[in-house]
Formats: structure tokens, sequence, C-alpha cells
């Protein structure tokens, strides 16, 4: 399905030179943070219910011009999404096509970086990751005597994004990350040179 409102928020990602947005929509009462992210190929769309942790991800595909959505969820990930949104035998008339119209009308057009830029703690929620209880980003570490762990590296491409993963890469640079809640405010930008 082609999301219109999600192809104009990716051209103003691209203009704004960012590849990560959030923004948050409602659907049957519950409410979901939508982490957007086209540093993946293909783009990953993550859909994560406020206040019960469940997510459910998507992958987005480049169709002339526009986004393109792939509806389809394994059937134990369908099932649990029905349930979220109360819908399990009731459901007959149930489209994944209206849930999708819902979301793309309540998706932003235009990237806004104060609303829409996704802190690391909220994308670790969906994402599996080394040391899964630090979540909240802390500071980097430049390597002079051993190399950065390949883990480390693999958080950092999840979590902060493909550009700062290669320049830790190549650089011998690992992200710290930490459980102390006192960081949730830090961001992360990118290494340092």
């Amino acid at each position: 399905m082609i999301l219109l409102n999600l192809s104009s928020l990716y051209r103003s990602m691209v203009q704004n030179k960012v590849d990560r947005a959030r923004f948050r929509f409602q659907y049957a009462k519950v409410e979901f943070a939508a982490l957007f992210f086209t540093d993946e190929k293909p783009f990953i769309l993550t859909l994560t219910a406020i206040g019960t942790g469940d997510h459910f991800t998507f992958n987005v595909l480049k169709n002339n011009g526009n986004l393109k959505v792939i509806m389809s969820l394994p059937d134990s990930d369908f099932n649990r999404f029905m349930g979220l949104l109360k819908l399990n035998d009731s459901a007959k008339g149930f489209k994944m096509t209206h849930f999708f119209q819902v979301f793309d009308k309540n998706t932003p057009a235009i990237y806004s970086k104060r609303q829409h830029e996704p802190p690391a703690h909220e994308v670790a929620q969906t994402r599996d990751v080394d040391e899964p209880d630090k979540i909240y980003f802390k500071d980097w570490k430049v390597h002079t005597v051993h190399k950065a762990r390949p883990e480390n590296l693999d958080k950092t491409r999840k979590l902060i994004g493909y550009e700062a993963y290669v320049l830790c890469r190549e650089k011998n640079i690992s992200s710290v990350w930490s459980d102390e809640i006192k960081y949730k405010n830090n961001i992360p930008g990118l290494p340092p040179n």
C-alpha cells in the first residue's frame, strides 16, 4: 500500500539530512509510537503500543517516487496485534489497509527535528541489542589499544544510525551506554573525528 504522507515525510527527512523519525498516532483507542528508519534497506517502520511495549515491524519500499508499506506480519505477531486492538474474533471486517490509511492520515508530512528525532533509548525498546538494560547514551570511547567490539558497533548502528556506525568502525570508537536514567536526555550525535 502506498503511503503518501510517509512519502512526504521521507522527502522532508532527505532535505534535512536525517535518517530516523518518530511520531505518534492512535487507532482503536491504542496509542502507537512510530519509528521510521531510512538507514536500513529496506526501510523499517516499527510501531510500538504505548504502555504495553508491544512492537510490530514492517518493511517499507520505494515505489515510483513514493513509499509502499508491506503490510504482512507473521501469524503470531498478527494475532498479538489483533489482541492489542481488542479485535480478536470480532474482527472479521478488519483490514490492515484501513489501519495504514489511518496511520498515513496521522503521519506528519514535514520533518521537525524538535518533534520527530527519536532518542536512542526509545529505539532500543524495539531492537535486539547488546546489553539491553543499558539504553541511555553516555559518551564516546576512542580506543588506542583494543578494538571496538562488534556487538558495540552493531548496537551503535541500530540505536544511533549507520553513519555513526561507519565512523566508529573506521576510527575504532565505541559508544558507551548506561542503565542510569540521568543520561536519558543525552543526544549522541556523531562520534568525534
